[in-house]
Parts: structure tokens; sequence; C-alpha cells
């Protein structure tokens, strides 16, 4: 919930998803071009229930996992026809 992602991939390494960056990829009959990682900002370190700071996400995505900056996720955008996705598509790198 802290990070509101739009779609969700199981099934994936740790940050795998950096490694799409200026490549395409097909979730069922929708490509993608994936176009920049996805740097967080503060709201991850809010409570989604009660609002309240509770939780350090940002420093522990830089330092303990050696980011430079803080992200998690990719940015997307539809390449071609457009089309719908569904739970339980592939998602698959196309060349």
């Amino acid at each position: 919930m802290r990070f509101r992602s739009n779609i969700a991939v199981d099934g994936l390494a740790a940050w795998e998803e950096q490694s799409w960056v200026g490549r395409k990829i097909r979730m069922g009959a929708v490509k993608f071009e994936v176009v920049k990682p996805k740097t967080r900002c503060l709201a991850t370190h809010a409570n989604p229930e009660t609002g309240e700071r509770d939780l350090p996400i940002l420093t522990t995505l830089i330092q303990k996992i050696g980011q430079e900056a803080p992200t998690f996720a990719v940015a997307m955008l539809p390449s071609g026809a457009g089309g719908q996705i569904r739970v339980g598509d592939q998602v698959t790198l196309v060349d």
C-alpha cells in the first residue's frame, strides 16, 4: 500500500525490473516501453492508514540496498495499439 503500484508482477528477482529500462515488455496483448526508474518520495514513510511517518523507507533503500536514488518500480508507456491487461497475464521482454 505504501508504494501504490499500478501493476505488480510476481516471480521477479528484487529490482529485476530496473534492468528493463530502455527495453520493451509485453503484458498479455499490450506492449510497453520501459522509460525510466521510479524515484520514490517521502510519502512512502507514511502509514497508509494513519498518515503518520513511521518507517524510514527511503533511507533503507539508499543505505541498506546500495541504491544511489530511492527507486522502486519503473515508469512505462504503452507502445502500439493498446488493449487490456488482466490479472494472470504473462510478462515478457520483447526485442
